[in-house]
């Protein structure tokens, strides 16, 4: 900055001894504009690195998110997960020192191929004025009416800021006694005759949807074979935490993570999940 006012000084002391009135005067609004402007570009890059080190900051501050929350596979299992609240709590924690909050623009419903998406526009907001924004896409169930579709956008919402907040801040996940339990308890066992599953908690309906798998389950990996034959035999009251574990499979690929399952696989299942929803064979 020093050598900037510098140069304007020396450039506005040549141009009045050496220009006409006419033409020193309009170097001189030149000289305003391009003045203005490179101090504006002196004060982006000045605001940007101040929000790059308080994100920095921050994320050497934050503490690891422990899975708070366990989702029942109707019959298949669990698995657990991190709730956005405590995301938010943790971060919250990490950004106030730091000079960091969180800014929201807003979310809109887009169709990608056929099916819709919420697009949801995230950021965070430093001290000093810089706001880093991001954008992403996410799967979003619209059937069931406008009341349960409007649910289906607020808890995607949710669900893509405790994400991106996840994301930004590089947060550590870790197991809780209770999921390491039930990973010690899934471990392979000596082979056997397998108990049949137990359907008296079923829907009626499912009986004549589960005698044949769709026909794209003939391309599933493995993973992705397991979770169509539990989405085929679950109850419709636990659609939802199906429903919920895609989109976060989804989510993960989407941040470079290995799920076990193709996008494909995934964005099909999902299609599976709304069939079972609406009571049709698919």
């Amino acid at each position: 900055m020093e050598n900037l006012n510098g140069a304007v000084a020396t450039l506005r002391s040549f141009l009045r001894a050496n220009a006409t009135v006419q033409g020193a005067l309009e170097s001189l609004d030149a000289l305003q504009t391009l003045e203005a402007g490179a101090l504006d570009a002196v004060g982006t890059r000045d605001r940007e690195r101040a929000f790059h080190a308080a994100l920095v900051a921050a994320q050497r501050d934050v503490e690891a998110a422990v899975k708070n929350r366990s989702i029942e596979l109707g019959g298949k299992g669990s698995y657990s997960v991190v709730e956005t609240e405590q995301i938010i709590g943790l971060v919250r924690d990490a950004m106030r020192p730091n000079g960091l909050a969180m800014a929201t623009g807003g979310s809109e419903i887009v169709i990608i191929g056929g099916a819709p998406f919420l697009r949801c526009k995230l950021g965070l907001r430093h001290q000093g004025g810089h706001v880093e924004w991001s954008t992403h896409d996410w799967p979003l169930n619209l059937a069931g009416g406008p009341i349960a579709a409007n649910n289906a956008r607020r808890g995607t919402e949710t669900s893509a800021l405790g994400y991106y907040l996840r994301t930004m801040f590089g947060m550590e996940r870790q197991k809780d006694e209770g999921e390491q339990y039930a990973a010690r308890q899934q471990a392979p066992r000596s082979s056997g005759p397998r108990r049949p599953t137990s359907t008296q908690h079923r829907d009626p309906s499912v009986g004549a949807q589960a005698a044949t798998l769709p026909s794209a389950t003939e391309t599933y990996g493995p993973k992705a074979l397991i979770a169509a034959e539990a989405i085929r035999g679950a109850n419709l009251d636990d659609l939802d935490a199906f429903e919920s574990r895609l989109v976060d499979r989804l989510a993960s690929i989407e941040q470079g993570d290995d799920v076990g399952m193709t996008k494909e696989e995934i964005i099909s299942l999902q299609s599976l999940v709304n069939a079972r929803r609406a009571g049709r064979n698919a």
